[in-house]
């Protein structure tokens, strides 16, 4: 559109040219044109980047909210002499033309209200929101308008005077009015991939797209901690949210405006317009499986079953109702508000999959296979995604009648597996169909043994994709951990020649301890559906033995060196985490070791069985590394700036633990009577354990032989790889 100098305007092209020849590519990107392989005329072009609406550019059917889109741009383009969306490349543009908003400040000051409001109904993302064809735009045109004096120009090409609109908008309405007679058929935008690179993590599933795609939130770890990051799509530094430590697995409201998320056995939310988060629920000893909010303030989260809870927090119901030794795993609302769907694992091959479940019933239905544990998402219109054999596919979803239809078909090939966080791939998608993902591939866990100066000695079987442990028996000779077999998790037994399965129950079995002896081990089962102790003779003969039962989940964390009690963690409502033991003799009758308002974990004997070392959360939140007697009054804070995970020398004159950051430390302990001495941490070596979040606080990472070596359980990978996002992802027809 051109102003001739005796004031006429003059529209010079309204999309009927030939295609470009190829200077084009010397041209301002902003005019590329966008051409239809399909179109009954080649060469016909159908809008250029700058001006075409969301919808277009995704290669979504278009009507006449598509050319009132584009007569927005070009309004607002005359008033301020910049384009609504601009970019150095047509992706960019693309991008900005879907996600970003035009920067309103740009209009002169002088500018109606009318006019501005005009404005943002011509450019409103949603269509169903936006003016609906020419007629709407001139009613618009023709209220009574606000009178205002044309403002002085800024330069070349800035500022115009508001009174010019209704000039352009009119000339605009025949344009618009005829390019729809000759409009081809409505084409594909470009499909494109970007990349965020994030600070390093383990929880790299951790992350989640925005409903509005405008947005992701990611978990990452800086100087040894855990939190949750926020990340514009259309900006270009992510920042910290505050409150959000030890977070994992967030997941966002319908409105795009508060996070769900899981932190240390609590579901969280976070509103990001300000404040800190607040508890909504406790996880009751299940691990974090992931969560949904749904338009109706109900939100969804997964330990054993699929519970829920209020958004505004209150009183949790079951969502389903499964029996062990199956678990549900990140539930997903469908758009309805009252569907969703969710996980299942821990069972028969047959059983696991993704299911389809309902507020108004507690009946499911299996819909299909996918990979343990791992992430399913709704995105419209109409298509399942899902991770199988390290494919994410998408397939045709009918959700009225409940029913898969045609075949999956690929969106990205080695999405990444994250057994550090809820064994989830790591994908992501937005209600406006943009994708986000890692590649890599499944990581892997690695049984390394060290010597105190951080060499590496050598590995102790095989890299594998879920590795937990381990716990090495008295004489260093074997290791247990907890292994994932297919969908199976049981406990498994490493020495120097072989590996060997002892366990062998469809439930979770895991955290496994040896016995002062090395003929027995405990661990922890839900087969009955809360976690309790079990015990089983560690050459495999006989059956397993009910220890402990009770209807709080639990797990073995040591076991006293003269084989006369076993400690284990508790989970309580109210604490998170106590210490309990139970007497090898007699009874067996279970007595509280210790209980206080704090979380404690991992708790630890000395040789002599007369101290427990133990983390703590009761110095304000941060973990840190503390010592008592087994019997009697006394406590020591033994860390420097935050520790779990503590483990002893074999001749009790050093406690060990992990530092944030992954440190391995060393404290010098000497016993005096009743009491313990101990001097200042140093560090060991750096490990490359897991790191941050309610994973590293929890789950067996290392353990130290009589010879003074160390068994840790590492990470294979070197680096995190970006997040992928997808913009207008090439979907198939129907």
């Amino acid at each position: 559109m051109k102003i001739t100098p005796d004031g006429k305007l003059k529209v010079l092209d309204f999309g009927l040219a030939k295609a470009f020849e190829a200077e084009t590519s010397k041209a301002n990107v902003s005019q590329s044109p966008t051409l239809s392989m399909a179109a009954t005329n080649a060469g016909v072009i159908l809008g250029t980047a700058a001006y075409m609406s969301p919808e277009q550019a995704k290669g979504q059917h278009v009507d006449r909210r598509t050319d009132i889109f584009a007569l927005g741009a070009v309004l607002y383009e005359t008033l301020t002499g910049t384009q609504a969306f601009a970019g150095d490349t047509v992706s960019d543009i693309l991008s900005r033309v879907i996600l970003a908003e035009p920067d309103w400040s740009r209009l002169p000051k002088k500018t109606p209200a009318n006019v501005r409001h005009l404005l943002k109904r011509c450019l409103h993302k949603d269509r169903n929101l936006r003016l609906r064809d020419a007629g709407d735009v001139k009613l618009e045109i023709l209220a009574p308008q606000v009178e205002v004096e044309p403002a002085a120009p800024r330069g070349q090409g800035r500022e115009r005077v508001a009174w010019i609109v209704a000039l352009i908008a009119a000339a605009a309405v025949g344009a618009i009015s005829a390019a729809l007679v000759f409009r081809a058929p409505a084409v594909d935008a470009l499909e494109t991939r970007l990349e965020i690179v994030t600070p390093p993590t383990a929880n790299l599933a951790s992350f989640a797209i925005s409903p509005d795609g405008r947005k992701i939130v990611f978990a990452a770890t800086v100087d040894g901690q855990t939190k949750l990051w926020l990340r514009l799509l259309d900006g270009t530094a992510a920042q910290v949210l505050e409150g959000t430590e030890d977070g994992i697995l967030p997941f966002w409201s319908p409105d795009s405006k508060s996070i769900g998320f899981f932190a240390v056995g609590s579901l969280k939310r976070l509103d990001l317009a300000g404040g800190l988060p607040q508890k909504l629920a406790d996880l009751g000893g299940a691990n974090a499986g992931g969560g949904s909010w749904s338009p109706d303030g109900v939100i969804l989260f997964a330990g054993s079953n699929v519970t829920r809870v209020p958004a505004s927090a209150g009183q949790t119901m079951p969502a389903t109702k499964l029996e062990a030794p199956v678990l549900a795993k990140f539930p997903q609302f469908l758009p309805d508000g009252r569907q969703f769907l969710f996980n299942v694992s821990g069972g028969t091959p047959e059983a696991t999959g993704v299911y389809l479940g309902s507020l108004d019933s507690s009946e499911t239905k299996r819909l299909t296979s996918a990979d343990a544990q791992t992430l399913c998402l709704y995105v419209e219109p109409g298509w399942l995604f899902f991770v199988r054999q390290g494919t994410l596919l998408a397939q045709r979803f009918d959700s009225v009648r409940s029913d898969l239809l045609g075949d999956p078909v690929a969106v990205a090939d080695q999405v990444n597996f994250s057994t550090g966080t809820g064994n989830s791939a790591a994908f992501s998608a937005s209600a406006t169909g943009v994708i986000a993902y890692r590649s890599g591939g499944a990581s892997s866990r690695q049984l390394t043994w060290y010597d105190r100066s951080g060499n590496a000695l050598g590995p102790l079987g095989a890299a594998e994709p879920f590795i937990l442990g381990p716990t090495l028996s008295r004489d260093g000779r074997r290791a247990a951990v907890g292994r994932n077999v297919q969908t199976n998790r049981d406990v498994w037994i490493f020495d120097m020649a072989r590996t060997t399965q002892l366990t062998f129950d469809a439930a979770i079995d895991q955290f496994p301890l040896w016995s002062p002896d090395g003929a027995q081990i405990v661990f922890d089962s839900n087969r009955k559906g809360t976690r309790d102790l079990y015990l089983k003779s560690s050459d495999g003969s006989g059956s397993d033995e009910l220890l402990v039962e009770s209807p709080r989940g639990k797990s073995p964390v040591d076991w006293s060196r003269d084989g006369r009690f076993i400690l284990y963690w508790v989970n309580e409502e109210r604490t998170l985490g106590d210490l309990w033991i139970v007497p090898m003799q007699g009874a067996r009758k279970p007595e509280v070791f210790l209980n206080t308002d704090a979380d404690e974990r991992a708790g630890q004997f000395s040789p002599d069985s007369r101290f427990v070392a133990y983390h703590s959360n009761e110095s304000g939140g941060r973990l840190d590394i503390y010592v008592r007697p087994f019997r009697g009054p006394g406590q020591w804070l033994v860390s420097a700036g935050g520790g779990v995970q503590p483990r002893w020398s074999a001749d009790g004159k050093e406690l060990y633990y992990i530092a944030p950051g992954g440190k391995l430390m060393s404290v010098p302990i000497v016993v005096k009577g009743a009491a313990i001495e101990h001097g200042v941490p140093m560090p060991l070596f750096q490990t490359r354990i897991w790191d941050g979040g309610s994973n590293f606080a929890v789950k067996q990472q290392y353990d130290v032989a009589p010879d003074g070596r160390f068994l840790i359980n590492i990470s294979t990978a070197d680096e995190v790889t970006p997040i992928t996002v997808v913009l207008n992802w090439r979907r198939p027809s129907p």
